[in-house]
Formats: C-alpha cells, structure tokens, sequence
C-alpha cells in the first residue's frame, strides 16, 4: 500500500513547504499583491515535480507492517479525509488557498472561526492532515512521512502563534476552551474522569472506615 505514502509526500511536502514560506514573510508577500499568489502556486508545483523525482528515494525508508495495522492506517485516512472535508466545507476558498491572506482580506481581521470542527480543536485541517499521514504510514510502513509530519506540526505552532497575535483576548479566550488538535479534549476528559472517580473511591472508603 505504498500508494498512501506516495500520494501524501507528493501532496504535503510541498503545501507544508510553501505555506510556511507564506507565514514567514507574509509581509514581503502583501507589498506584491497577486504577483506573489501565483509565484508561490508555481514553486509549489516545481516542489511537486522535484518531489515525484526523487520518489523512488524517498520510499525505500520502509519497515514490514502487518495486514491488521496496514488496514487499521487506510481507515486513519479515511477518516482523516473526512475531517480535512469538513474542515475545507468551514472556511471560505479565498482563505484556503492564501489569497485572503497575501492580499490581506479585512475579514481576516473578524472574529476566529468557532463552527463544525473548529468547536472541536482550533486547527482541524492539520489534526487531519495529521491524521492522514500517520495513517499512511501505517498503511503503508514508508518511514519518510515522518517528516511532512515533524513539519506540519511546526508551521501548526507558527500558526497559532499568529492567530493569537492577529486575534488578541478573543482567541486566548477560544484556546482556553478548545484544545490544538483533535483527540486532546477526549484525552483531558479521560483524565478528568478518572480523577473524579478515584476521588469518589475515597470518599465512599473514608465513609465505611
């Protein structure tokens, strides 16, 4: 099941790549307008193409999975393409595809986005893209998506930290109520859980004694 591990290096390491160029001199891109929208869509594409060369490269970093777990990864990315679908249904396509923010779209200055998925962490297209690319590697046992991986999870700490700066009290206010990534709210409620009830267990033995 290569094919997994294929279709998301080809795909990510170049958005990652280009999306953090995006974040890093997002000011340098604004004085240029839409001249630097397509520049970067044709780096992207360049990316892709250097990408797909060296591929055969990048897929020889592999180790045996068994069928369970390799069946077990293709369900992560269908799920995780679910959510990523969800996620792109909530924002608008201007947003997605970074024109409104190398044009600088006032409406970048409203409020953050709290719907669908974003009432269940603050950055659900990542916690996807996350989510794909373990199960690839899953499906697969390509160890390179590691990588795509470690860097998303970077530019997801760039982007937060943006969003804290653009967004002010309302979003330290939203991060307090919502947590990063998917899966960390169940984690705290687990937690939660279990602390409630071994504080129960106590009291009912303090009781009897």
């Amino acid at each position: 099941m290569s094919v997994f591990a294929v279709l998301v290096l080809l795909w990510y390491v170049p958005v990652i790549v280009t999306t953090g160029i995006t974040h890093i001199f997002i000011g340098d891109w604004r004085r240029y307008g839409a001249r630097s929208y397509y520049a970067l869509y044709g780096a992207g594409l360049a990316l892709c193409g250097v990408t797909a060369l060296l591929m055969r490269y990048l897929i020889r970093a592999r180790i045996h999975v068994p069928e369970s777990v390799s069946w077990f990864g293709v369900g992560a990315v269908v799920v995780g393409l679910g959510c990523l679908l969800w996620s792109y249904k909530t924002l608008s396509l201007r947003h997605l595809a970074w024109f409104a923010e190398i044009m600088g779209d006032p409406r970048d200055a409203g409020d953050p986005v709290r719907t669908g998925p974003y009432k269940l962490c603050r950055n659900p297209i990542y916690s996807s893209a996350l989510l794909v690319m373990a199960g690839a590697g899953l499906a697969s046992g390509v160890l390179t998506v590691i990588v795509p991986m470690i860097l998303l999870f970077v530019l997801l700490r760039i982007e937060d930290g943006e969003l804290r700066t653009r967004f002010g009290a309302e979003y330290e206010a939203y991060a307090r109520e919502v947590p990063l990534l998917f899966g960390t709210k169940a984690i705290r409620l687990i937690r939660a859980n279990r602390t409630r009830t071994s504080s129960l267990v106590l009291a009912d033995r303090s009781t009897s004694e």
